[in-house]
């Protein structure tokens, strides 16, 4: 018990993006690179006098303006984030760097920077085309990019270290928070988990326990009324669940 003090602080900065953790970085005069997607290597969001942030809009509440400059079809975490963009949410971001990935969430991050939603005169927007194949050309295209798109603006607008040893040193880090992820996983191993899959994912930490349920069917406006399907994420265990007894609902156009 004596520990939930702590989880409940971990617990506080998730309810903000522009949280504790966040304000200390900027007062040192750290710069706050924003991001997206995984895709772009986070050794490189966290080089020397910079952090990342994911972008996040944690107790939303209306996303009215944020469809005003997109559309309701859209996925509602992208009208959210711009949502919170258009309220100042963001304006501690020095910039926002994104892989030309996933259309919603470029438009949504292009509605930032065209909408002028950050107040810093430096405040910067980059895209990086990421390929979505694992060859060898896929590589070296993938290294271009994130040398053009990511170490050149950082090192020419910011003054970024992007020697190699900052990329070795921002590496290294990078490695001991997954070793303490790993180790977090490994709480799930154990014949009576201390985590559970839920808890482990929940940003929360919250045990609910809750079970997704999905409808056998779905016609075209339902689908486009809510996320019921498409922006869900949920694991399964195929040791536990076989594969054949896993299916999408069907989409009736």
């Amino acid at each position: 018990m004596k520990d939930l003090k702590h989880l409940y602080y971990f617990e506080k900065l998730l309810e903000d993006s522009y949280n504790d953790l966040a304000r200390a970085a900027k007062d040192e005069g750290r710069h706050a690179i924003g991001h997206v997607c995984f895709q772009i290597p986070e050794p490189l969001l966290n080089l020397p006098g910079c952090f990342s942030v994911r972008l996040r809009a944690p107790r939303t509440g209306s996303i009215e303006m944020g469809t005003y400059y997109m559309s309701s079809t859209l996925c509602e975490a992208c009208r959210a984030f711009l949502e919170r963009a258009l309220e100042g949410g963001f304006n501690f971001l020095d910039c926002i760097i994104a892989p030309d990935a996933c259309a919603q969430m470029n438009r949504c991050v292009e509605n930032i920077e065209h909408l002028k939603t950050n107040p810093n005169p430096d405040f910067f927007v980059t895209y990086s085309d990421v390929p979505m194949k694992s060859d060898e050309t896929a590589l070296k295209h993938y290294v271009k990019q994130m040398r053009i798109h990511v170490l050149a603006p950082l090192h020419e607008k910011l003054g970024v270290d992007i020697s190699d040893e900052a990329l070795r040193a921002a590496v290294e880090q990078q490695n001991k928070v997954s070793e303490l992820l790993t180790a977090i996983g490994d709480y799930r191993k154990c014949d009576n988990p201390v985590i559970t899959g839920y808890e482990f994912a929940d940003e929360n930490g919250k045990p609910l326990g809750k079970i997704v349920r999905v409808p056998h069917t779905l016609n075209h406006k339902q689908a486009m009324k809510n996320t019921t399907i498409f922006t869900s994420t949920v694991m399964f265990d195929t040791v536990l669940i076989p594969k054949e007894n896993l299916r999408m609902p069907e989409i009736i156009v």
